[in-house]
């Protein structure tokens, strides 16, 4: 299966742009959950790299959840939120079913792969830590299985880098060992993670360009400005997540589309700015 990397990536950006007023209504309440369950955990002193911290942001993933997966049922399908039918709902209730749980699908798997990464980000900082105590010892023992283990752990990491996307297709309630089937081999890892950094270093590098050039007059050190001005852009920065997480679902949306069409979503990404109605 060959991967269009740049044409997938266009259209992540190109869709968060078209739809950028619809998804600001949808952002609004996920992202101030987000940001009070980040300043919680702040205040009681619980950061990222410890197991406590994936549990404080718990209500922030479901929120997230959410807003990921309306918008991906959105953008394949063209169902706007929120939906509204024309007849009675006993007439659609098995489509409103189906879609219910295609969007509890989609909440529910972003959910356990956050959950899932936090931990993995605890054991990554725990490796670090124990890595840097006997750095001199295994450079001294020189033994080989080291360099195996190590290698084998990569690929193992690069191959399970298309599960963290594992909930683009159940919005469409696709079978995971369909989306494995046709992800194929080693390759399409390289292709999502390709298309996973082009939609967020541009994001990226804009922020770390608006944080030098406000806190200029600070020395550009985030902790040597203002308090105002550190919450400000934490905020910002949490922001800059949720939206490359958006960006980053709609073109792995695009990457995979012919899968998802034979699953129902339409040809081409619908931006006509128009309310889905059921007929």
């Amino acid at each position: 299966m060959q991967f269009d990397i740049l044409t997938a990536t266009k259209q992540g950006y190109k869709t968060v742009w078209d739809e950028r007023a619809y998804l600001v209504k949808l952002a609004l309440i996920p992202v101030i959950i987000k940001i009070i369950c980040f300043f919680v955990a702040y205040s009681l002193e619980v950061y990222q790299g410890t197991f406590s911290y994936p549990l404080f942001m718990l209500p922030a993933y479901f929120a997230e959840g959410w807003l990921i997966a309306q918008f991906l049922r959105t953008t394949l399908t063209g169902e706007r939120w929120p939906v509204r039918v024309k007849g009675s709902v006993e007439e659609h209730f098995d489509w409103l079913v189906m879609r219910a749980r295609s969007i509890l699908a989609c909440i529910l798997t972003y959910v356990l792969i956050a959950m899932a990464h936090g931990g993995a980000l605890v054991f990554l900082v725990k490796f670090r830590e124990l890595a840097e105590e006997q750095e001199a010892a295994l450079a001294g023992d020189g033994n080989p299985m080291l360099v195996f283990g190590a290698l084998a752990l990569i690929g193992l990491l690069l191959w399970g880098f298309r599960l963290l996307w594992l909930h683009v297709p159940m919005i469409l309630l696709v079978p995971v060992r369909n989306y494995l089937k046709f992800l194929g081999g080693m390759m399409s890892s390289f292709h999502m993670l390709a298309v996973w950094m082009l939609s967020i270093i541009p994001v990226f590098f804009l922020m770390m360009f608006i944080t030098s050039l406000a806190l200029g007059p600070t020395g550009g050190a985030l902790a040597d400005a203002p308090p105002f001005l550190s919450f400000l852009f934490i905020g910002l920065n949490l922001v800059a997540e949720t939206v490359t997480a958006v960006i980053a679902s709609v073109a792995m949306a695009a990457l995979i589309k012919p899968l998802l069409i034979l699953y129902g979503a339409k040809p081409l990404f619908p931006n006509d700015g128009q309310d889905s109605k059921r007929k």
